[in-house]
C-alpha cells in the first residue's frame, strides 16, 4: 500500500459540492475558511483514503473512471456513509505534492473546523437584561454614592446613632420625603424600638432594600403600611398627623388644646379616604394613592406655612375628568332624599332639582357642569347645599317671598350681606318705632308705692 500525501491548499473549491443538509452553501460561500477545513477534514477520513487509494489505482490500470460507482463499492462495505464530493460524470482532482503530513497522522488532530461551523450553524441568543426585581430595581452605583455622601454628613458625630428629635434631617434632606414622616421612618426602621438609629440600620433599610430606587407614593407606602397588610388603615395614619399637628407652623394654635387636636387628626384622616378611598372599604391601595393628590398635597403642607393655601383634595368630581355630570350630582343627591324621608318630609324629584341647578348656574352645555361655570355664578353656593347641606337645602326651598325677590334683584349679593342687610332693616324698624311711641321708657316712670 502506497502512502499518500494531502494537501490542504485546494483552489477553487465549490462548497456546493460538499452537499452537507445541515450548513447552508451561502454560508459556506461567505467562509472560505470553513470550506477549505471542511474538506481537509473529509480527506482525512479513513473512508475517504480508501476511496482516494482506489481511484488511483484504477487510473493506473486504464479503468475508467467513476467516482460515484467507485464510491459506492467503498462505503457499501462499510456502516460509514460519507457525503459525496463529486457528480457522477467528473473527473476526481488531482493531488498536489505537498510537504503537509500524511492521511494517518491528520486522523488523530484535532479538528479544526468544528469550532467555526458551530459559531456559524447556530444562531446568536441576545441577552435579556433582567427587568423584574422582587425587591425593587438595585440602584445605580453613582446613586448609591451620592446616597452615602450625605449620609456620612448627617450621621458624622453620631456614632451611637440618631435620636427620633434628630431624624427629620434624615427624612427631609437624604429621602427627599415630607417632614412630617420622619417619625413613622424613625419606628419603620427602629423595630425593636431602642430609641436610636444608627448608621448602619439606615443603610440596611434605604439603600440595601432598594427603597432608594422607589417613587414617592410608593417610598411613603412602604413605611406607612403595617408588616404583612397589601393596604394602609386609617390608623397607619395617625403618627403622621400626629407630628404634623406638633410642628407645623400653621397649627400651633390647636397645641393647647388637646381636645381640637384629636378631632382635627380624624377630620383630616377621613377627608384623605373620602377622597382616595374610592372603594370605600376603609383599605388605602398603592394603586389608590397613586391616582390621588394626596402626595403632592403632603409635599404642599411640608413647604407652606399657612396650612389655609391647600385646598386640595374634589368634592363631587368622582372621576376627576373637570365636570360635573348629571349622574355624580344624582349619586349625592340620592342622600338628600333618604334624609328627607327620614324627617318625613316629601321629597323632590331629581329631574326637578336638576332643572333649577342647571337655571341658577347657567350652564352652556346641560349634560354637565364645569369649574369655570361654578366660578361664574353666584347661586354656586346654593348647588353645593342642594347636594350635600340638608338644612341649608330645606330653607332654600321654603324661603320667603321677600327674601327671593331680594335675591332677584341683587343677585350679586351673599347670604351674609343679605343677613346683614335684613338686620340692619329690623332694627331701624325698632328704633322708628321706639321714637313713635316718644321715646318713653319704663325706667323713666316715678317710683310710687301702692300703698
Amino acid at each position: 500500500m502506497m502512502d499518500m500525501e494531502v494537501v490542504r491548499d485546494v483552489v477553487f473549491l465549490d462548497p456546493e459540492m460538499l452537499q452537507l443538509p445541515e450548513v447552508s452553501p451561502s454560508v459556506m460561500k461567505s467562509n472560505p475558511s470553513v470550506a477549505d477545513d471542511l474538506f481537509a477534514q473529509w480527506l482525512s477520513l479513513p473512508d475517504t483514503v480508501r476511496l482516494v487509494k482506489s481511484l488511483l489505482a484504477d487510473a493506473k490500470v486504464g479503468t475508467s473512471l467513476n467516482a460515484l460507482g467507485n464510491y459506492t463499492s467503498v462505503s457499501a462495505a462499510s456502516n460509514n456513509s460519507l457525503p459525496s464530493m463529486f457528480p457522477g460524470s467528473s473527473t476526481p482532482p488531482l493531488s498536489p505534492r505537498s510537504v503537509s503530513s500524511s492521511p494517518r497522522v491528520m486522523e488523530q488532530r484535532v479538528n479544526p473546523f468544528s469550532a467555526s461551523l458551530k459559531l456559524v450553524s447556530e444562531p446568536v441568543q441576545e441577552v435579556i437584561p433582567q427587568f423584574y426585581f422582587k425587591n425593587g430595581r438595585p440602584p445605580p452605583n453613582e446613586m448609591k454614592e451620592h446616597c452615602f455622601f450625605k449620609i456620612d454628613q448627617h450621621f458624622h458625630g453620631h456614632f451611637n446613632g440618631l435620636q427620633i428629635h434628630e431624624f427629620k434631617s434624615v427624612a427631609k434632606d437624604i429621602c427627599e420625603l415630607p417632614s412630617f414622616l420622619s417619625t413613622a421612618l424613625f419606628r419603620k426602621i427602629d423595630v425593636i424600638g431602642t430609641g436610636i438609629v444608627t448608621r448602619d440600620q439606615f443603610i440596611d433599610y434605604w439603600i440595601k432594600s432598594n427603597m432608594l430606587t422607589m417613587d414617592l407614593a410608593t417610598q411613603i407606602y412602604t413605611i406607612l403600611k403595617q408588616p404583612g397588610h397589601e393596604y394602609l388603615t386609617q390608623d397607619d395614619f395617625r403618627p403622621v398627623l400626629d407630628e404634623l399637628l406638633s410642628t407645623h407652623p400653621g397649627l400651633v394654635f390647636l397645641q393647647g388644646t388637646p381636645e381640637f387636636q384629636e378631632r382635627y387628626a380624624e377630620t383630616v384622616i377621613y377627608r384623605i379616604f373620602y377622597y382616595i378611598n374610592r372603594s370605600g372599604n376603609g383599605r388605602l391601595t398603592l394603586r389608590e394613592l397613586k391616582h390621588g393628590n394626596l402626595i403632592a398635597a403632603m409635599q404642599l403642607v411640608d413647604e407652606e406655612e399657612d396650612i389655609n393655601k391647600v385646598l386640595r383634595f374634589k368634592c363631587i368630581d368622582l372621576d376627576e375628568n373637570g365636570v360635573l355630570t348629571q349622574h355624580e350630582m344624582q349619586f349625592f343627591y340620592a342622600e338628600q332624599i333618604h334624609r328627607l324621608k327620614c324627617m318625613a318630609q316629601e321629597p323632590i324629584l331629581f329631574e326637578d332639582i336638576l332643572c333649577q341647578i342647571f337655571d341658577m348656574i347657567g350652564v352652556k352645555d346641560d349634560s354637565y357642569i364645569t369649574l369655570r361655570d361654578l366660578k361664574g355664578s353666584k347661586l354656586a353656593g346654593h348647588v353645593f347645599n342642594i347636594l350635600f347641606n340638608l338644612k341649608k337645602f330645606v330653607a332654600f326651598e321654603s324661603r320667603h317671598p321677600f327674601i327671593i325677590r331680594q335675591e332677584r334683584e341683587d343677585p350679586t349679593l351673599t347670604e351674609w350681606d343679605r343677613f346683614a342687610h335684613r338686620e340692619y332693616i329690623r332694627l331701624s324698624m325698632e328704633e322708628t318705632c321706639e321714637m313713635s311711641n316718644g321715646g318713653e321708657d319704663v325706667w323713666d316712670e316715678p317710683l310710687e308705692t301702692s300703698f
